[in-house]
């Protein structure tokens, strides 16, 4: 049973489903897990791609694994159809990590940002010279 709050994004709304493509062939290349990272907030947006295996070990890009790349490279048209992501912020970093379980079935999704605090303020007199 799926709970409806690990289906929802921030900043995209829903979760895109997984083609059966790519998770056919996660489990061909023995992958458990992808996870996508998007961050932005000065108007550049910027989106990373992992793969995951069972031994804690990823695949990125410029992997000579051919069949990795190939994958990579299905992962990231899909991501540009369905996770269209600008970046445009007010200078303030924040993003959204998806993550897909291919062993469990499962997605979740948790947005992050960066937020201005004041620190202390401290007064002193003015010198001029």
């Amino acid at each position: 049973m799926s709970n409806e709050s690990e289906n929802i994004s921030s900043l995209f709304g829903r979760v895109a489903p997984l083609p059966r493509e790519i998770y056919r062939r996660c489990i061909e290349e023995n992958i458990t897990s992808i996870n996508l990272r998007f961050s932005g907030g000065s108007d550049e947006g910027y989106r990373e791609a992992e793969l995951n295996g069972p031994d804690g070990r990823y695949f990125e890009w410029g992997n000579k694994n051919e069949k990795i790349v190939e994958l990579m490279q299905l992962i990231d048209s899909w991501c540009d159809e369905h996770y269209r992501f600008s970046g445009a912020g007010d200078g303030n970093s924040y993003g959204e990590y998806i993550t897909y379980d291919i062993v469990n079935g499962t997605v979740t999704a948790q947005e992050w940002w960066t937020q201005h605090v004041d620190g202390e303020v401290r007064n002193d007199s003015m010198e001029t010279c």
